[in-house]
């Protein structure tokens, strides 16, 4: 992959990307397996399946997929990789991609949208449970991003979103301190 060789490169680090189908149901032996024979210092939590079209109309078993990538994935993978750092007693991080459609209730993507909106609550609820260890996590809350499987969705479901997304910043929202307010973000154009 390019990217981890340009960030390998930039930030003098290893850098595994691992590509998995977080539908499976093997997912927990899956992380237990990669954290058996893997060293690892931050997870970055992206992955996303939008079962896009009217809640109504779309199939149950697309809307439970989603249910199972957006929130039993990244369950999975959260819990498995606190607990390996607890136990290797290392400093590490876990950034949570989620997304503004989480920010609100959001048509056609309703389904979606709960799910990011759940990726940016788990981090604040595991900044407050995991002060006692040195674990630092992230919610990183992103506007419309051109990924392929975007790019597609886009052209098929909705060309007006450009006027809306170019101009929707990136929002990482530093999780840290119970006693520090949720609502801090920073801003990167």
């Amino acid at each position: 992959h390019a990217l981890s060789a340009d960030l390998t490169n930039r930030h003098l680090c290893q850098v595994e990307i691992m590509v998995r189908d977080l539908a499976q149901d093997n997912l927990d032996e899956q992380f237990s397996q990669i954290l058996r024979t893997h060293t690892f210092g931050l997870l970055v939590r992206n992955a996303a399946y939008p079962a896009i079209g009217s809640f109504l109309q779309v199939p149950l078993e697309r809307q439970i997929k989603a249910v199972d990538i957006n929130v039993k994935g990244v369950l999975v993978s959260t819990h498995w990789f606190a607990k390996y750092l607890q136990r290797q007693q290392s400093t590490g991080g876990m950034i949570l991609m989620s997304s503004m459609a989480g920010l609100v209730g959001t048509g056609n993507i309703a389904n979606y949208a709960a799910a990011k909106s759940w990726n940016t609550a788990l981090p604040q609820g595991l900044a407050w449970e995991l002060q006692p260890h040195p674990i630092d996590d992230l919610a990183c809350v992103a506007g419309a991003t051109a990924t392929p499987n975007y790019n597609m969705l886009h052209a098929k479901f909705n060309p007006l979103v450009d006027m809306i997304t170019t101009q929707i910043p990136l929002s990482l929202i530093p999780i840290s301190e119970p006693t520090r307010p949720y609502s801090t973000s920073y801003s990167l154009s």
